[in-house]
């Protein structure tokens, strides 16, 4: 029986050559689609799942509540938490303090810049970060000791034994000589913590006093909890851990969070937890099963609609003893042979698309993206799917065609029901609603990402570079006059923050005449020499800028309306601010006012930033005459040497860094026009295939018309009409269904764009067209047919 139904199947395939291609195409193009997306979850799935003791590792988050504010949640904890834990928590068997940290190695002569991190040994057993030498408990107890990553070492040391490593001297930034302690195998890509090197965290804590105290925060903290501990009873502990370890009254607390649940759920809003990189997850997941539907409602359209064609067969065959369940089967068959036909080609064309897809997400997203062919169970998972996706498309095409009854068709008299019609109509509608929708977000989605690039963020970020560096302020300032004199370079400037378009160091120590009781603000902050502004392009609304003219200039600030605005400061030049509190508290006067400038992502509203002026620059700001870029570039390759003997040049250019803020957005985008394309193209595959069984059972109604003068535009017209209809209302189901996913994209957005009228209607526009375009080649093929072979019967 089994042998029968496949030799029927086959032929059925063979005979019917164009629609078996059709239906087999679009279940590949569908299940390429979900493929593609199932590798990038997976990916996204396995960070930090590779970790033996995940279901205990926690991370502790501050989280701050300033009256009048939206309560702010930050991983950063001060360097005095450590210790404190460790003696009034029990729960906690071991806990380990992360900064990161970037440092110069030499190779003879390769100098390159590594990223490393501050910690303590324990994070070498807390986490499965295993060693290939050294003492994993004591490795990083002296005060110069260095642990280094295989790789790191092969780099230095060539082939060199690991174990012989081990108590070699190596130096950092060209200054600092340190002992290697510990060599640990690399940690793996899906890792959200990868470092390349470690020094000790206890050691640097002690010698910078700034990192002791409680209103100081820069160290990611992560624990482990004993077992058979509940977490609950070290949030208890950690509620009022601040105010009576900390002495601290301005409404911060300390939460924890799952170490598996960091990378998926990471984004608080006003101190609730409601997402993160798991909302991309799940709007892929959903592209892929609505890309899937489109081929499956494909599969069910055609079927259905050339049953009529196959009606004699399974007359005959019940006619002589098929029961229903039989025929049901047999349908149900061919479309699990049909799926199972697509696997190999869905295969090729991901396989195909993969090094596009790499280069179209970027190393962060597409770097591990790869089929895993030696995993068998990824083997059984595609089969289980093929036949899954089979199953659900034959489905409903069995239910129909299996219910014709048998003397009505052996009799000639079957005719499709309205039902019938009904339902390819709905599955039309259903198709194109779908391909209206991907157009729509493709193109809000493109608009937003324009508007970020283009949207005047109130500072230049064209032709500025900056770069670290670890001079004097003196030698400072003659390779500062050396620059200027160049024709390119237009300004230089000293600076202490890595980007002035992503800051994030803030403090709410702040007082100011006016302020309430207990009423608090987080101001942003940004330390930068006398020409930092103006290499910036940023605009003084009100007072002056930093002079070295004057000497208190150092203890003086410059502030950003929104913060003079939110200090209800009418006239704020000349006013008194104060950073900190008792004895550390360091007071100035405002002497400046700036206009507002974006300094984070456009996710989140403009907000409150102070300026502080110094001299001593750790990173250096150099801005290019336009058009003259490389010759910039090239006056600074060759004085960089001279001021920085020993260290790479290693230069980022301000609009690169501020592309990255919204690399997420890009992927998306990117993703999205390639996933509008897919769906477009298999609504396309169905709409041909029902305009050409369309066509052909119109052959002699189209006949007899040409006899009796149609024309071929006419021809073309009626064939189109019916189709178009249904377009129509596609698009008017489709519109607000993507007017409110769109919307609800958008509101994430502090800055954005509006949803106009004409986006939707030019999704409909082209929807339109490409139906128009598709239907009409088929019926331009049958209206050009000469009339007297459809008519040679009568």
């Amino acid at each position: 029986m089994l042998s029968n139904y496949l030799k029927i199947a086959l032929r059925n395939l063979s005979r019917h050559k164009g629609y078996s291609a059709i239906n087999i195409i679009g279940f590949a193009l569908g299940i390429a689609c979900c493929l593609v997306i199932l590798l990038w979850v997976r990916q996204e799935w396995s960070v930090n799942r590779f970790h033996t003791k995940l279901d205990r590792i926690h991370r502790v988050l501050r989280v701050q509540q300033i009256e009048g504010q939206p309560t702010v949640v930050s991983a950063a904890i001060s360097g005095a938490f450590a210790d404190a834990a460790k003696a009034n928590i029990p729960q906690i068997e071991s806990l380990a303090q992360v900064m990161a940290e970037e440092n110069v190695f030499t190779d003879g002569n390769n100098i390159f810049r590594e990223e490393g991190v501050f910690t303590h040994s324990e994070a070498f057993s807390l986490f499965d970060f295993p060693l290939a030498a050294g003492n994993a408990t004591t490795m990083l107890d002296e005060p110069n000791s260095l642990a280094l990553s295989e790789s790191l070492a092969r780099k230095l040391f060539a082939d060199t034994p690991v174990h012989s490593l081990i108590g070699k001297t190596v130096r950092l930034d060209a200054a600092v000589d340190c002992k290697i302690t510990a060599i640990f195998l690399d940690i793996p890509r899906h890792s959200s913590l990868r470092f390349e090197y470690a020094l000790p965290l206890k050691h640097y804590v002690r010698n910078n006093a700034w990192a002791q105290r409680w209103d100081n925060s820069a160290f990611r903290t992560y624990f482990l909890l004993r077992e058979g501990v509940s977490v609950g009873s070290v949030d208890a502990v950690l509620k009022d851990f601040l105010a009576e370890k900390g002495n601290l009254r301005d409404g911060q607390t300390l939460i924890t969070q799952p170490f598996a649940d960091m990378h998926l759920y990471s984004r608080f809003e006003n101190g609730v937890l409601v997402g993160g990189r798991i909302e991309t997850v799940r709007m892929f997941l959903a592209i892929a099963a609505l890309v899937l539907a489109l081929a499956c409602m494909n599969f069910t359209n055609l079927t259905t609609a050339r049953g009529v064609r196959r009606s004699k067969e399974f007359g005959i065959r019940k006619s002589v003893g098929a029961r229903r369940s039989q025929l049901a089967a047999q349908i149900v068959g061919e479309s699990v042979l049909m799926a199972f036909a697509a696997l190999p080609l869905a295969l090729l064309i991901v396989e195909l698309a993969l090094p596009a897809l790499r280069n179209l997400l970027g190393e962060q997203f597409g770097d591990q993206l790869q089929i895993p062919f030696v995993e068998p169970q990824f083997w059984l998972g595609l089969l289980v799917f093929g036949g899954v996706i089979g199953v659900i498309a034959g489905a409903y095409p069995a239910f129909a065609l299996s219910s014709f009854a048998t003397s009505s068709v052996l009799k000639g008299t079957l005719q499709s029901g309205p039902r019938a019609v009904l339902l390819r109509r709905t599955l039309v509608v259903g198709e194109f609603a779908v391909a209206v929708m991907f157009i729509a977000g493709t193109i809000v989605m493109y608009r937003q990402i324009e508007f970020i690039k283009t949207k005047n963020l109130g500072l230049q970020r064209e032709n500025v570079v900056s770069f670290p560096v670890n001079l004097s302020s003196e030698r400072f300032a003659t390779w500062k006059a050396e620059l200027l004199s160049e024709k390119a370079i237009l300004s230089v400037s000293g600076g202490g923050s890595p980007s002035p378009v992503h800051v994030r160091s803030s403090t709410s120590a702040m007082h100011w005449k006016g302020q309430a009781p207990n009423e608090k603000m987080n101001v942003f902050h940004l330390h930068g020499d006398e020409d930092f502004l103006t290499t910036m392009g940023i605009v003084i609304k009100a007072g002056r800028g930093f002079s070295p003219k004057f000497a208190a200039d150092t203890a003086n600030y410059i502030i950003n309306e929104t913060c003079a605005r939110q200090m209800r400061l009418e006239n704020p030049v000349g006013e008194t601010l104060r950073w900190g509190n008792g004895a550390n508290a360091l007071s100035g006067t405002i002497v400046g006012v700036v206009q507002d400038f974006h300094f984070a992502s456009m996710h989140d509203a403009i907000e409150p930033m102070m300026f502080t002026y110094g001299d001593l620059p750790d990173r250096v700001f150099v801005r290019f005459a336009a058009g003259r870029v490389e010759e910039g570039l090239n006056a600074l390759r060759r004085t960089y040497p001279k001021y920085q003997p020993g260290l790479p040049l290693d230069y980022k250019f301000l609009d690169e860094q501020f592309d990255e803020i919204y690399t997420s957005e890009t992927m998306i985008g990117r993703l999205a026009f390639v996933f509008a394309g897919l769906a477009v193209m298999i609504c396309c595959l169905g709409l041909f295939g029902l305009a050409a069984f369309m066509a052909e059972s119109r052959t002699k109604e189209i006949g007899i018309r040409k006899v009796l003068g149609a024309s071929v535009a006419g021809i073309v017209t009626l064939l189109s009409a019916d189709f178009l209809k249904l377009i129509v209302v596609a698009i008017i189901l489709a519109t607000p269904l993507a007017y409110w996913v769109m919307g609800a994209w958008l509101r994430d957005f502090a800055y954005r764009v509006d949803l106009s009228w004409w986006v939707f209607a030019s999704a409909g526009l082209v929807a339109v067209l490409i139906a128009f375009l598709t239907v009409a080649s088929q019926a331009w093929r049958a209206a050009e047919a000469n009339p007297i072979e459809s008519l040679r019967s009568e």
